[in-house]
């Protein structure tokens, strides 16, 4: 399955318009998208927390 990062200055999603456009086309083509901020990065986890579109909401 592919996964689409959007690595974005602002903390929520809501901030940002072309977040849930993307989004959008990333549900309708079967992709999954999630959106997160530079200081969600654990590079020694090798971890990202974020956020992801469920039922419309982020």
């Amino acid at each position: 399955m592919t996964t689409i990062g959007m690595l974005h200055y602002r903390k929520h999603p809501e901030k940002v318009l072309k977040a849930y456009a993307f989004a959008a086309v990333a549900k309708a083509e079967g992709v999954d998208f999630f959106y997160f901020t530079p200081g969600k990065v654990n590079m020694e986890k090798k971890t990202i927390l974020g956020y992801a579109l469920e039922k419309g909401d982020g």
